[in-house]
């Protein structure tokens, strides 16, 4: 119903070109995370959050997006994985963000 909502705010005037893509997202995101944890992440209001989290939520599913949505040649070309530390670096570092975010909120449904 919010994405009918906010589709028929960007047009109710007339005709408007309009990027899904983003909308669609963050429908399929926060329909998980109500199943999930009750809250809703992404959107002009996310009700049961602040601000904050729902940011460092976001922020974290924005980062995971660039590693899965990209391959990297160390994957098929095991030498260039020796080579290459900064990509590991990066996805150990989000991997990180990402356990620290799902313990608090399995903190916060304990």
């Amino acid at each position: 119903m919010r994405l009918i909502l906010k589709l028929s705010e960007n047009s109710h005037k007339d005709f408007k070109k309009v990027e899904l893509r983003p909308l669609l997202s963050g429908l399929a995101f926060n329909t998980i995370m109500r199943m999930v944890c009750g809250k809703r992440f992404y959107g002009d209001e996310s009700d049961g959050t602040n601000a904050d989290e729902a940011k460092k939520f976001r922020d974290v599913m924005d980062e995971i997006q660039e590693f899965a949505l990209g391959s990297h040649l160390g994957d098929f070309v095991p030498l260039f994985m020796l080579l290459d530390f900064s990509y590991r670096k990066k996805l150990k570092r989000v991997g990180e963000k990402m356990d620290a975010l799902f313990q608090g909120l399995v903190d916060d449904h304990r």
